[in-house]
């Protein structure tokens, strides 16, 4: 058999090499695995927040929906003043409806609807109380009419009195 000369440095050689293409496979692998792992990690927090965020928008429709019944019982409560408590008390359940709705989210969203629901309960009391100040601005002018047809009437009794004074000689 014949002695190579250089077996000593090709086999040097060849173990580099085979260090080499075992180190670059290695990364290759591992680049490959995480281009494919992470993506997946990220899809499942994005799923996540799109599942919130869904929810999120569902309880805001509800509040939105809550929200335009009660501004349509307030307007309500201007327009039709004989059932202005039965009005009224639908008014407080809507208001209600808002408040839990508002309590139970912690969207970007909260703080508006927190406002929303403060203006609503303002609108509310002022309405009551534009409605009791017409009742007595209601009575006021009845009991001024009133006044005016007694002041009438003591008038004409007055120049009866008077007339009855010069009739008699007094």
């Amino acid at each position: 058999m014949q002695k190579i000369l250089n077996s000593k440095e090709r086999n040097q050689a060849f173990i580099k090499f085979l260090l080499f293409f075992t180190v670059t496979v290695v990364l290759i692998v591992i680049a490959v695995y995480f281009n494919f792992r992470l993506p997946v990690k990220e899809n499942k927090k994005l799923k996540e927040r799109m599942t919130l965020q869904t929810q999120e928008e569902m309880k805001q429709e509800k509040f939105v929906e809550n929200m335009d019944k009660a501004v349509m019982y307030l307007d309500s409560m201007d327009k039709d003043k004989k059932n202005i408590e039965s009005i009224e008390m639908l008014l407080k359940g809507k208001i209600n409806d808002l408040a839990t709705l508002e309590k139970e989210g912690f969207s970007p969203y909260a703080r508006m609807n927190k406002l929303i629901v403060q203006r609503l309960l303002q609108l509310k009391d002022q309405n009551i109380q534009l409605y009791k100040l017409s009742d007595k601005a209601n009575t006021l002018s009845d009991m001024e009419r009133k006044l005016q047809y007694t002041e009438a009437q003591l008038n004409q009794k007055q120049q009866e009195i008077d007339q009855l004074r010069k009739g008699a000689g007094f």
